[in-house]
């Protein structure tokens, strides 16, 4: 396995917002804390506060999750018993709880967190602990429900409200079943499956057997996983959960945040609430807080409170009470010494709303990262890349672009006729230049300039030749399958291959140690 870190700055592969905070950093530095950058980590831990007691607590829970896992791995443990330490701080990213851990990318946002935790950790001065935040509490269960296979799709046929991370696992058992009916039968894909059939079959939670996977997975390399759906880390966000709900100041902070989004000529990814809170039922169901008429109830009408009975159940029952994307962010602040988040392209987008709402309940925002883009292109396949008119970081452009590149170099190789073809368009020039008087008899002048018009129609058919050359020459079309394979813009690898289908990539890249983070680059996996 090889991989070749590049940063195609005029390439619509980067997401455009990506791409801006990359090429100008200053136009953003309002909407965040501080600068995107390695090194600002550790300018963070120098002044990052976080308390003992709260070490403590997180210590505490997660012992007791990985408990209920049966984990086994001493690096996990070394992480976890770190992080009582006042040096220690974490670098953080997250995922919802996937069938089969979903799209590929999630291989490589874990792989992201590793690496900068062994970058940024200075020895005898500051420890940087991975975790990886299981987003378990969200209810978008039709995102999660399916996995695809060789272009087909399977997935389940219920419906839920509930958070996906509190779902029986074992209906996934039946899909696995179609699944390794499709899917080849190598000795690896054998035993993934047989480690999600054991996850599932064990756990009576989907959050659960998500968090054994992984841990089997990435538990060697000390990636400590947390799952945030939890009465006692709830318990530290009470205050934050009551003010909001009784003041609703969060979506106030939050649009004038946005506002200076809108003179960025930027749009808001996502839309405060009133009340930023969901509120857990009985029955598990996940449902949006409201209020209205001097009462909070949730969307369907079902619960309905007063302000002291809703504070009463807060202080009471933290873990009934869901935030949602906006005050998840200051969930995750609030719990774990975090220094840095590392962020896909539509979080990257939500988290310049959050400013405001920081600075709301005087906490600093971590310093955020960009996930690196990830994508596979076969050994033979580069070599083909190598030998075509068009560099790698070319590839990375719209087919329009690659087809101009390959014509240039056409024509190029045509230099001798286009050499010729000048000569003679000079000449024709003087000569015009010569008889473009008075004098000039009338027929003659005609005459010269139909043939400067000839001239010209060659001129476009010679081009337009070349173009059509290009277009039906067989290396071409070949040159052209490589881009929409491995650098399609539209539909990146990383997020239309899942992690079931590039096993064989996959488990090359876990254990690979020169896996290295680079800032605003795309990671090429080559083998």
């Amino acid at each position: 396995m090889d991989i070749q870190y590049i940063t195609p700055k005029d390439s619509n592969y980067l997401p455009s917002l990506a791409r801006e905070i990359f090429l100008d950093q200053k136009k953003f530095e309002d909407l965040l804390d501080r600068p995107s950058s390695l090194e600002e980590i550790t300018e963070y831990a120098k002044t990052r506060n976080f308390g003992a007691e709260k070490r403590k607590i997180l210590h505490k829970e997660l012992l007791e999750q990985y408990e209920c896992i049966k984990w086994s791995h001493q690096a996990v443990k070394d992480n976890i018993d770190a992080l009582l330490n006042e040096d220690t701080f974490t670098v953080c990213t997250g995922q919802q709880v996937h069938i089969c851990l979903g799209p590929f990318f999630l291989i490589s946002k874990i792989k992201d967190i590793i690496s900068i935790a062994q970058q940024t950790s200075q020895k005898d001065i500051y420890n940087i602990v991975p975790i990886f935040w299981l987003a378990s509490e969200d209810h978008d269960f039709e995102e999660i429900n399916s996995v695809q296979i060789y272009n087909q799709e399977f997935s389940r046929e219920e419906e839920h409200g509930w958070p996906v991370g509190r779902l029986s696992p074992k209906s996934i058992l039946s899909l696995l079943k179609q699944v390794e009916q499709k899917l080849d039968s190598t000795e690896e894909n054998k035993k993934y499956l047989e480690l999600c059939k054991h996850a599932y079959n064990t756990f009576p939670r989907l959050a659960q057997a998500t968090h054994y996977i992984l841990d089997q997975l990435f538990g060697d390399q000390g990636l400590v996983i947390i799952d945030a759906d939890s009465q006692i880390l709830k318990k530290q966000m009470q205050d934050i959960f009551i003010d909001e709900c009784i003041n609703r100041q969060g979506e106030i902070a939050i649009l004038k945040q946005n506002t200076l989004l809108t003179k960025k000529w930027l749009k808001a990814q996502a839309h405060p609430r009133s009340i930023n809170l969901f509120y857990m039922n009985s029955d598990h169901s996940r449902l949006r807080l409201e209020y209205k008429e001097n009462t909070y109830q949730t969307v369907d009408n079902s619960k309905q409170r007063t302000k002291d009975e809703l504070h009463k159940e807060i202080e009471k029952c933290p873990d009934k009470f869901s935030p949602n994307v906006f005050l998840r962010t200051l969930y995750q602040e609030t719990i774990l010494p975090n220094v840095a988040y590392i962020s896909g392209p539509s979080e990257l987008k939500y988290r310049l709303q959050m400013k405001e709402l920081f600075a709301l309940y005087k906490l600093q925002m971590p310093v955020l990262l960009p996930r690196m883009l990830t994508t596979f292109i076969s050994e033979k396949n580069l070599e083909k890349v190598h030998t075509s008119p068009a560099s790698l970081e070319e590839y990375f452009q719209e087919n329009n672009a690659l087809k101009k590149i390959f014509i240039k170099h056409a024509e190029a190789e045509q230099k001798h006729f286009f050499q010729s073809y000048e000569e003679v368009k000079k000449c024709l020039q003087k000569a015009q230049n010569k008889l473009d008087t008075d004098e000039a008899p009338k027929k003659l002048r005609k005459s010269l300039k139909n043939i400067s018009k000839e001239i010209s129609n060659i001129d476009r058919i010679v081009h337009q030749i070349t173009q059509e050359k290009i277009e039906e020459s067989l290396p071409y079309k070949d040159y052209l399958k490589i881009a929409k394979l491995s650098f399609d813009t539209e539909k990146r690898f990383e997020r239309s291959q899942s992690v079931i289908w590039t096993l064989p990539i996959i488990n090359n890249l876990i254990p690979y140690k020169e896996y290295t983070y680079t800032l605003w680059s795309i990671a090429i996996i080559t083998q």
